[in-house]
């Protein structure tokens, strides 16, 4: 953290960044050059908004999603949320990776379903050998997103229960 510090990068943001991004200082910096705290919020926000929008939302997304260069990012990022959901299943608080977004996620880790989780956190570590095999990376990223959708299996979108 001292070393970002050094390079220009606030207390609070150095923090975050290497939660974030597993400790790696250098690549903490090359992203926070790169804008990665505002652009992580957005794609963040709109993950997270999805367990409230449902299907048609999930497929917008997609399609950004697919289109998006910096899919590995995101691909990251959604990993640390899925891995905070199982950290917040098992209380481990001083663990989590988003502590900006932890009273949300604290909210809906309780509704997520086990084996849901289990499939999600498989889909996106395998992301980058499915695209290898898969052209149609909108496909792919519709799948994931869909099955995003069914971490919560109890609720309900627009008066429709998933």
């Amino acid at each position: 953290m001292h070393w970002l510090q050094q390079q220009g990068v606030d207390a609070e943001n150095s923090g975050a960044l290497l939660r974030q991004l597993g400790n790696r200082p250098l690549r903490a910096l090359e992203l926070w050059e790169a804008g990665w705290l505002e652009q992580r919020q957005q794609w963040l926000r709109s993950l997270l908004d999805l367990s409230g929008q449902g299907v048609v939302a999930a497929l917008k997304l997609a399609e950004q999603w697919s289109k998006s260069s910096d899919l590995p990012l995101i691909r990251e990022m959604v990993l640390n949320v899925l891995a905070d959901f199982m950290r917040l299943r098992q209380g481990l608080l001083d663990r989590i990776a988003d502590l900006d977004y932890l009273e949300e996620l604290r909210l809906k880790a309780p509704d997520i379903s086990a084996e849901a989780l289990q499939s999600n956190l498989d889909g996106w570590l395998q992301l980058p050998l499915t695209l290898s095999q898969n052209s149609n990376g909108m496909m792919v990223m519709e799948k994931l997103l869909l099955d995003w959708l069914k971490l919560w299996p109890r609720r309900k979108t627009h008066g429709i229960q998933n």
